[in-house]
Order: structure tokens, then sequence, then C-alpha cells
């Protein structure tokens, strides 16, 4: 009985052991690896072969992390212009400010061959005075390189992860150059589908529309713009705007059925088995439309379950569904060792493996009723999933994808389909079709076709496209229009995960009642009840509970590893974003925000990536929140934060009572309580915490200005003092140590990112603290922290901590004042991770 497991236990262990390496820390995974070594001994020699397909899917994933950090951008160079040549891998994304994000495929860098068994990738920005570039072109460029970087926080986007899972080497920038020049064309698929979105774009206005029509026909999803993206997401409708496994498995119907047409109509076709040839006939359109797209690897994963089930198919082997998806599985890691780091790889893994569970049990005779429970089972399967991976899930969402996928795949994908051929025959018979001013070249030959025939068989295509463009543009606006209508209600009906996860006794008590169930359930021959019914569900083999719990006991010590952050009621957070600030403090079910990082509109707001992420999970109202001085790197967050939360107090710099934003924070209906000007002596109580403003003072308002005008607060906790400083510079320090000449702090927020002209010798004599952090952006341009006032802390005995080495730093409190700190990039160190 277990040998008819074996093969499907080896490959959900292979897969085990690839995320062991993928997402366990360094220091958790040599445990965790250690641990795998003596459960043998625990379970048996007979279960000897599980360890090892888990070691092996552990050394297989380490060895593709080694590979992909072969070649690594030196950080030594960052600021040195380099010579690169290479090629546009697929298209470009060009923005509404004229920028242009591509991804290069590097072949030499400053004349020297990259000689690497991999390919090289680089995500290259331009920003002004760009070359025209596209896709398939090969290009000498003069460029800015840096070592892929993230921002590290406790929410928010990984940005490290995403640019390591698409082989990402290096990011940077494109330098206005004489040297900037192209090299030479080589058409490809990428050229096609280059042409097909010009054409697309001339002939949709709407720019929702397009980005709808773009992201289904060619996999290019950038022309949505965030508003739709939000409003896919809210509804769980994400999956539909992209070419996913539901839309590759529909394209195979028409080559499924033509296949058919062709064999009954052909004499010499019916020599082949009928089934074989329309089961090869349905890979034609898939794997065309596959290419189409980009051949990204959503649809790369797609393909391969299609291929393998048309394999089993033709190769007329009785093998169950679950074996084929088996087979499918190992195939895509084998192909894609990096697949487990992306979120679409686990969303379409769990969700067909569900279906797959879920099929066992027998279905109603009514097919919509049958339909409605699948889908209701499928989304109670998947939502703690979608809760862990994207923070929230609306309850209404099953029943919008029961109305939608139907609508999008059966109806408007076919037509989709259909427009796409008539594009690319009306692409291949012109020889300058101008649309809107943008004109096609021509892609094949016409040989020999008669002028007049070929004009007006063009003629016909032309007219055919715009009658379903029409048809289109009325079916994608009504899909909008009913989300925007679902919208609200979906909002309403939002589940959001918390940012406090369970205790770890909770967790481990949770644990231990599946190990009993399990064992009551394997070694009881007579059940009854609750017990047989979870038998039958189940549906189990005694080898498989032998699986789970054999990884109950590395679960366990992962549990009572991890750090239970609930035990502490002082919680204070400096986000790592970049060159800027923000700091949260949380105390008990108080919030204060201390800057709001950079930006200089709420679009590109670096708040929307770090800070915003975080309270969103926590739930909460602001209580307060001070905006320290009006540059844009600690207010430049402020608009943002006063659309999105609950403020009940704002306190800002000097400088910043004329700005457009403070004017929007005394708008009534933003329900903001107070609004007022950072001056010395104003104080708050919360319990056992206190908050005092020491600088700037009140009527010194036009003698302190810039940078000097931060406000600077004291916290003080169970006899621990924090002293947050914003920009100060040897001014307000002089300032600061008049007024207060016994002033000291244990933890000191470094003035001004650890600029020359600030942490003079005098402060940090005074100050006396045993800690200093530094908000500053890695490799920044203002080479900030100063390699000359580090040394003054290094004097003073100070130990510094810097975000752009430490990530987000957390400093907590527990009840007795002991002090604990927490590194958020050191602290998790994992494989994408830069060093």
């Amino acid at each position: 009985m277990l040998q008819n497991t074996v093969p499907q236990i080896y490959a959900y262990l292979f897969l085990l052991g690839s995320c062991a390496i993928w997402y366990l820390t360094e220091e958790i995974n040599r445990w965790y690896f250690l641990l795998l070594l003596f459960v043998p001994v625990l379970i048996g020699k007979k279960f000897g072969g599980f360890i090892l397909a888990m070691i092996l899917g552990i050394v297989f994933a380490q060895y593709n992390a080694i590979e992909q950090n072969r070649w690594n951008f030196p950080k030594q160079y960052v600021k040195e212009s380099h010579l690169i040549t290479g090629t546009i891998s697929n298209l470009p994304v060009r923005k509404i400010d004229n920028s242009i994000m591509v991804r290069f495929h590097l072949k030499s860098i400053n004349r020297q061959v990259v000689n690497n068994r991999q390919n090289v990738y680089l995500r290259l920005s331009c920003f002004r005075k760009c070359p025209n570039l596209n896709a398939d072109e090969s290009w000498q460029l003069m460029v800015r390189l840096k070592p892929n970087n993230g921002y590290i926080n406790p929410q928010g986007f990984d940005y490290e992860k995403w640019l390591f899972s698409e082989q990402y080497r290096a990011t940077g920038y494109i330098v206005n150059s004489t040297f900037n020049h192209l090299i030479s064309t080589n058409p490809s698929i990428d050229t096609l589908r280059q042409q097909i979105k010009d054409y697309l774009l001339g002939v949709l206005s709407d720019g929702r529309i397009s980005g709808s029509v773009i992201a289904l026909t060619i996999g290019d999803k950038h022309d949505l713009n965030a508003d739709s993206q939000r409003k896919l997401a809210l509804n769980g409708l994400s999956h539909l705007m992209a070419i996913s496994g539901l839309h590759i498995g529909l394209s195979a119907i028409p080559g499924f059925l033509f296949a058919g047409f062709l064999w009954r109509h052909n004499r010499s076709l019916q020599q082949i088995n009928r089934i074989h040839f329309q089961w090869l006939g349905s890979l034609v359109p898939a794997i065309f439309y596959t290419v189409l797209s980009g051949f990204g690897l959503p649809a790369q994963r797609a393909m391969i379950m299609l291929v393998v089930f048309c394999t089993v198919q033709l190769a007329r082997q009785s093998i169950s569904t679950h074996s084929r998806f088996i087979f499918a599985l190992w195939f895509i890691l084998m192909s894609q060792p990096m697949a487990p780091l992306q979120i679409s790889f686990w969303l379409s893994f769990l969700a067909t493996a569900s279906l797959i569970f879920l099929s066992r049990f027998s279905q109603p005779s009514n097919r919509l009723f049958a339909l409605l429970k699948l889908q209701s089972q499928l989304f109670m399967l998947l939502m703690p999933i979608q809760l862990i991976i994207f923070g929230q899930v609306s309850l209404l969402s099953p029943l919008v994808n029961f109305c939608a996928i139907p609508f999008v795949s059966l109806i408007l994908l076919p037509i989709l389909l259909l427009l796409l051929m008539l594009i690319i025959v009306q692409l291949s018979l012109s020889t300058g079709v101008s649309v809107n001013g943008v004109t096609h070249d021509q892609l094949m030959e016409r040989g020999s076709w008669v002028d007049g025939l070929g004009d007006m068989l063009l003629q016909i295509v032309s007219n055919a496209a715009n009658f379903l463009i029409i048809i289109i543009e009325k079916l994608v606006q009504y899909f909008w229009k009913s989300i925007d209508w679902m919208s609200p209600y979906s909002e309403l009906l939002l589940i959001k995960l918390d940012a406090e996860y369970p205790s770890k006794l909770f967790l481990s008590f949770l644990l231990l009642i599946i190990i009993l169930l399990l064992i009551i359930v394997m070694y009881s021959n007579k059940t009854s009840g609750i017990i047989k019914r979870v038998s039958l569900w189940l549906n189990l083999r005694r080898g498989q509970y032998h699986l789970i719990m054999m990884l109950c006991p590395p679960l366990l010590y992962i549990i009572w590893t991890a750090e239970d952050d609930r035990n502490y009621d002082f919680r204070m957070l400096v986000f790592d974003v970049g060159q800027g600030l923000a700091v949260l403090i949380e105390y008990q079910d108080k919030l204060l925000l201390y800057d709001s990082a950079y930006g200089t509109d709420a679009s590109n707001a670096v708040a929307k990536m770090t800070i915003i992420p975080y309270l969103e999970r926590l739930k909460r109202p602001i209580d307060l929140l001070v905006i320290s001085h009006n540059d844009a790197d600690h207010s430049g967050g402020l608009e943002s934060l006063l659309g999105k939360f609950q403020i009940s107090e704002l306190v800002t710099g000097p400088d910043v009572t004329t700005t457009e934003a403070l004017n929007i924070a005394t708008n009534p209906a933003k329900g903001l309580l107070r609004t007022k000007v950072c001056a010395r002596g104003q104080t708050w109580q919360w319990s056992d915490l206190s908050i005092e403003v020491l600088t700037p003072r009140n009527n010194e308002r036009e003698l302190v200005v810039g940078n000097d005008s931060s406000c600077v607060i004291l916290i003080e906790y169970l006899s621990k003092k924090i002293l947050l400083t914003g920009d100060i510079e040897s001014k307000g320090e002089t300032l600061l140590m008049s007024l207060y000449p016994q002033l000291t702090a244990d933890i000191l927020l470094v003035p001004h990112h650890g600029s020359g002209t600030s942490s003079s010798p005098q402060l940090l004599s005074q100050l006396k603290s045993s800690l200093a952090i530094i908000s500053s952006g890695y490799l920044n341009r203002f080479n900030l922290p100063s390699e000359r006032v580090l040394k003054r802390y290094t004097n003073q005995g100070i130990k510094t901590i810097n975000t752009a080495d430490s990530g987000a730093i957390e400093v907590l409190i527990d009840e007795w004042g002991k002090v604990h700190i927490k590194q958020w990039r050191k602290d998790k160190l994992t494989v994408w991770r830069r060093r």
C-alpha cells in the first residue's frame, strides 16, 4: 500500500527540502538539516528514503542558490559608470513620465565578456534623454549599477526576493552618453508582441480597457493602473488579468476541435489515431499562446502541466490525476528551481492540489450546485493561504469569481484569441499598417501574392478586427463596471490578518492535537463518529501519516525558536526606508509615528511600500503623528498617510506649517482632532510612557530654520530614554545642550543620518548613549553616515547600527526594563538577501 504513494511522498519531501533553503534563515536551516539526520532513528530505516528525498531537495536548491549568486555586481564600483553590451529582453516598460524600465541580458561589461554558465540579467531604468529601446535589440550603453537592494521591514513587498527569483543580478540606470548606440536588431517573438501591443494601444483609447486586453493577449500587465490592480486584488480576480493556467488550458480547446475537424476531412491523417492527433493539435495553440505571453514562469508551469497531461493520454497509461500532478511538479521543480520563491507558484500549486483533493468526494447531480460547492470549498481551503500571502481576503470573492471566471474565460478570452489571430494576419499582410500614427512593419514576406487579392484580404481582416474590437470594448467595459460596483461591498466584507501572530503555546497545542488525531486514526482498527469521518476525509495511507508526524518535531523547533514579540508592551520600529526616516512607537494600544519617509507626492511615497503595509496589519489609528521638518525624506509620506489612516493628532515642525499637506490635514473630513506646530514643552503621557518635545523653542521660530528646526522629542519608559533628533545639525545640537545640560539618552536616533555636520563630540559625551541607530540608504549618494562621525561614536564607546545594513531595527523593552534589539535583515538572513 505504501509503495503506491512513495513517488508522491518523495516529490513533496523534495519540495519541502527546497523550501528549507529558500525560506528558512541560515541559522535555522543548519539546525533543520541536523534534525533530519536523526529522524530515521526515530521512525526506523524503512523511511530513510524519505529523509534522502528531503536532503536531495536541500542540496538541489543550495546548488541553484550558489549558481544564482555566482555573478554579482561588486559594491565598490557603484559610483563609477560602466560600458555594457547586451540585448533588451522582454518588452520595455514605458511609464507616463516617459521613463523606461528594461530587462537587459548582459553580454559584456567594460569590454570584458561575462563568462557565466547562467544568464545574467540587469534591471535598468532611464529617466531622461532615453534612447529608443525596443525588444530584441542589442545595445551598447553607459550605465551606473548597484547590487540588488530592497527595503526589509516586517511588512511590505520583498523587492530583493523578487529580483532574485527573476534572476536579476544588479539594478541601475542608463547614463546619457555618446557611447549609447544600437548595435543590431534580432527580431523574435518579442518583436511581434511589441507590435501587437502598439496596435492595441492605438485602437483602444480607454487606458483600463487597453491594459486589460494587453494583459490577456500578450501577458503584459504594466498598462493596468494601480487602482485597477487594487480592485482586482480586492475581489480576488488578479489571476484573471494574466495569462494563467486556466487560460492556457482553454486555449488548447480550439486546437483540439480543429485537429478533429482536419482528421475527419483528410484520409491521409486518418491513418493516425484520432485522439492522439487531437491531443497533439491541442498543444499547438497552447504553446503559441504561451510563447506569445512572453514565456513567463506562470505560463511555463501551465504549459508543463498540459504537456504532462497530454503525454499520459498519448501513452494510454492508467495514471491517476494525482500522479500526473506529481509528474508535473517534478518537471517544474527541475526546470524552475526557484519557483517556490514565487507567489504564483504556491497559488497555482495549492489550487490544483485542492481541486484534486476535493474531486475525491462525490459531487451532487446538479452541475450548478456542484460548481458552487466546489468554488466555496476551494475558497475555504485557500483562504488561510491568501491571508498569509496577501494579508487580506474578501468573503465576497467566491461569488465574484463564480460570475467573473466564466465571463472572462468562456466569453471574453475566445474573442480575444480570435482578435489576436486577425492582428497577426493583418501585420503579416501589410507593409506598413498605421494606426493612430503607429506603423507596423511587415513580419513575413508576401512572396507572390497578387497585390489586388492581398489588399482585398487585408481589408477583410481589418474590418473583422475592428468589429471584434467594438465587441471587446463593450465586454471589458461591462466587466469593469461590475468590478467598480462590487468593490465597496467586497471592501465591507474584507478580512485582514492582524500583525499580531498566535502565541507559541497555541501553535504548539494545535500541532500536538494534530499529532494525537493522526495517531488515533492510524492505529485504531475500530473507529467511529468524528474519528472515522476524519479518517475517511483524509484518506491517507499509513506511510503518509508517518510523513506528517515526521515533520512535526522540526515545526515545533521553529515555533519555539521564533521570538514572541507579544511579551513586550513597548516596541520602537525604525523602518528601513532608504535615505529617509520613519519611526513607529507602539505602546499598549497607542501609536506614535515620527516622520513619514521620502516622497515628492502621494504617488511615489516610500511610505506606500514600507510604513503603510505595516500600519494596515495593525488595524489601529495613529494617535500621534510627528513630522519633524519639511525635508522630502522626512515629510514625503504625509499626504499618503493622511489619505489612508485615522490620525488623532498631528504635530509638525515650524517649516511645515505652510505646506499643502498641512492644509489637507486641517480638513475636518480627514478626522483629525488636533493639529499643532511643534514647540518646546509639549508633552503627552500614555500610562508609563512619557513624550516630551525638547526643541525648537516657540519664540525662536524665525531664527531656527531648515534642518535645525527639526522637532526633537524625548521618549521615556521604565527609566529608559530614547531621543529622536530629526535632522538637527551643530546649531540645533548646541541649542539642545544649552536648554538641557543634564540631558541623557540610552538610545539615540543619530541626527541627520550621520552627517558630518551633526553628532558633535560634545553632544555624544553629554548623552552617554549605549546605542545609536542610523537611518540611511544603502550606498546613498550623500555617503552617509560619514566615516568621521562613525569614529566619534566608536571613540565614545557607543554601539551603532544602520538600517542600510540591518534593515528595519526593532527596539523592544520588557516589563523589567531590559532592552532587546532585532535587526530584520541580519536576523532573517536568507539566500536572496543582500549581505
